[in-house]
């Protein structure tokens, strides 16, 4: 059984961070409490998306740039 990270939240198992953008997110895997997600343009509402399911529960750093697109450094801390 996965264990669930956001005790108060409820989280559904079928459901991905690119249903919660509304876009596709690529995903990295920094470490075990560490992710960035990525799209390869500037994209505010599918920021402000990924940036409020993760509100209270995780440090969040958003990077936009023209050229690269969007980086959201995620951070869940213990």
């Amino acid at each position: 059984m996965p264990r669930q990270i956001f005790q108060d939240r409820p989280i559904n198992p079928g459901a991905s961070i690119s249903q919660v953008a509304g876009r596709v997110v690529e995903v990295t895997i920094r470490g075990e409490r560490s992710f960035t997600f990525s799209f390869d343009c500037i994209d505010k509402d599918a920021t402000a998306k990924i940036c409020a399911f993760f509100l209270g529960c995780a440090f969040v750093e958003v990077d936009e740039d023209e050229e690269c697109g969007t980086c959201i450094y995620c951070d869940i801390p213990q």
